[in-house]
């Protein structure tokens, strides 16, 4: 994986995309506190948590450039509107700066776009009144293309400042060719982060480069150390 080419402005172009994420259901609050002293000290883009350790998440990055971010509606999101709302709000007031709230696939699937549209509506309009970035998750592999174009569209017409395609648990990880979909439906509307099963340096470059930026990945400490590893 090394390249002698690979620099420290690299390591920092690819560390600033990076979301180190730790969400799998089994991670204790040692396990999650002990990935986000691994981002404290890093340029990462920001450090993603359950809802249960945000406040603890917060305090062990205090004094760090690197935010903290959370779930909303994960990772199904088929909870009711005003549970999505009450979880933004636990949430901005325990520190987190970024909300990735996931779509309610059923309201889309079954024609509601005005109630989809509305939801995601009203955690950007909570979040954007405190600073707080929105990523909206459309979980794409339920989804035909048609169904993910019109989430893509949906979500950006609420508010959402990236479009993310898959939560990572899901039917699907990172695929390209919807990434790529989900960039060409919102153009500059939107920012776009990929996540789902992207484990090395090679898979962040491959989304980086086709306008991702932003990565989620639990593979964080790896990719960092193929700048360094022979």
């Amino acid at each position: 994986m090394h390249d002698p080419h690979h620099h420290p402005i690299e390591n920092s172009r690819v560390a600033g995309a990076i979301d180190h994420t730790l969400l799998s259901p089994e991670l204790t609050e040692a396990e999650t506190l002990a990935g986000c002293a691994l981002a404290k000290g890093t340029p990462l883009a920001s450090v993603i948590v359950k809802p249960g350790f945000v406040r603890q998440a917060v305090s062990t990055l205090k004094g760090s450039t690197v935010p903290v971010g959370t779930v909303i509606g994960f990772p199904h999101g088929s909870s009711t509107t005003h549970v999505k709302i009450s979880e933004a709000k636990r949430a901005l007031t325990e520190g987190a700066l970024e909300l990735e709230v996931v779509l309610n696939l059923g309201y889309l699937r079954g024609g509601k776009r005005e109630l989809v549209k509305d939801e995601i509506r009203a955690v950007c309009g909570l979040a954007h009144m405190n600073g707080v970035r929105v990523k909206v998750v459309l979980e794409s592999g339920y989804l035909l293309d048609e169904e993910r174009i019109i989430a893509s569209h949906l979500a950006v017409e609420a508010g959402a400042d990236w479009i993310v395609n898959v939560t990572g648990f899901g039917p699907s990880g990172a695929n390209l060719r919807d990434v790529q979909l989900i960039r060409e439906t919102v153009r500059e509307s939107a920012q776009i982060k990929a996540a789902g099963g992207i484990h090395t340096l090679q898979d962040v470059l491959v989304f980086i480069n086709v306008g991702c930026t932003r990565v989620g990945t639990d593979c964080t400490e790896e990719i960092l150390g193929s700048f360094t590893n022979t």
